[in-house]
């Protein structure tokens, strides 16, 4: 069966503006309902959503013009690269380009396989290219962040995140992808910043619970409590009703599974869910149960460390416990220089700090009696 032309779904010459094209799909839903023609309603959504998109008009435009050569190499392209074949799809790519110059598709397709490849510069030039074309596109300028996150050009990095955020106030990920790259230039106050300010911009949802979870970690980072404490104030308080409670505490559960397990910021975050779990549901019992019994094995190990730990400080050198036992077996009998040499090296720092007061207490008693005797 011959495929449909677009154009022809849609009642408009193939040299229709886009106000054209809109105001034909317009035209034509009125007539053709989803309610009654849902079949003619689907073709042409498709038939709008390709034709009004200027990207997807252009390729379509140019598979009907190449007899559909332009689809069947795409296709391969994104079979090798989904075999993580890259060098073979750049080569088609590459031909691709020479033979469609002007495609922004293949453009951008070849830059993040050049990426893929490591030939870094190769994808900033084309990188910069798409962005030259279509300044707005966040596609495009997500690519080239993370073009110059490789070449470590931290400046263009930075411009391409703000300019992202621009673009996009309501995209928590571009917030969380600025504070990232502001902790790792261990810049904890502008990570925070950004946070804060991407929780004044987005809508006010469940979904913020990324924006504070990051903000909460950062304050562990930041040594500062108050925010700490103020942060799990709001996770508590994010949840409208009982659904979003549970995905909420799904959130936090997940947190916690994902950072290491002697973070000191799973206490709280244990202490959170086992608050919102009211009333109690049985699958979020079994994590608390099983988080429990974690934190008291990773306390219980840190204590015996520690202990361990206090005990080798406490001990003195080989060296100078046989010095100490030769002395005391002159000074008293073998037996006894023996029993003083393991008690020094046991409890060797004690023992000095013990004779330190003792000799302070010397000093102090001399003092004193001279003192009173020149009385």
């Amino acid at each position: 069966m011959e495929e449909q032309n677009l154009y022809e779904v849609l009642g408009v010459d193939e040299n229709a503006s886009q106000t054209d094209i809109k105001r034909a799909y317009y035209r034509q839903i009125r007539i053709y309902t989803n309610e009654k023609f849902p079949e003619k309603f689907q073709e042409l959504n498709q038939a709008y959503e390709t034709l009004f998109n200027e990207e997807k008009r252009q390729e379509y435009d140019r598979m009907k013009q190449d007899g559909g050569r332009y689809e069947a190499t795409a296709h391969q392209v994104v079979e090798h690269i989904s075999n993580e074949n890259y060098y073979r799809a750049a080569q088609l790519l590459e031909e691709m380009l020479q033979d469609y110059p002007d495609d922004l598709t293949v453009k951008y397709r070849l830059a993040d396989v050049y990426v893929s490849l490591e030939r870094f510069q190769n994808a900033k030039k084309l990188g910069a290219d798409l962005i030259l074309e279509n300044p707005h596109s966040e596609e495009y300028r997500l690519l080239m962040r993370q073009i110059y996150f490789h070449l470590g050009d931290t400046h263009k990095e930075e411009v391409q995140l703000k300019k992202l955020i621009q673009l996009n106030l309501n995209e928590r990920n571009y917030h969380l992808l600025l504070s990232h790259f502001y902790t790792r230039q261990e810049q904890l106050d502008k990570s925070i910043r950004v946070i804060e300010e991407g929780l004044l911009v987005t809508p006010i949802d469940i979904e913020n619970y990324f924006l504070l979870s990051e903000l909460y970690f950062l304050a562990f980072l930041n040594q500062d409590e108050f925010l700490r404490k103020n942060t799990l104030k709001k996770i508590r308080k994010l949840p409208n009703n009982e659904e979003e409670k549970q995905q909420v505490m799904a959130f936090i559960m997940n947190d916690c599974d994902e950072v290491d397990q002697n973070h000191p910021a799973l206490p709280d975050l244990v202490r959170l869910v086992k608050e919102m779990n009211q009333p109690s549901y049985q699958e979020v019992d079994e994590w608390l149960r099983d988080r429990q019994y974690v934190l008291n094995n990773t306390q219980a190990q840190q204590l015996s460390s520690y202990q361990e730990e206090a005990g080798e400080d406490l001990r003195g050198s080989i060296l100078g416990s046989i010095i100490v036992g030769i002395i005391f077996s002159f000074i008293a009998t073998p037996i006894v220089g023996i029993i003083v040499g393991f008690v020094y090296y046991f409890y060797a720092e004690r023992i000095k700090q013990i004779l330190g007061c003792l000799i302070l207490i010397i000093i102090a008693v001399a003092i004193i009696g001279m003192f009173l005797s020149g009385l």
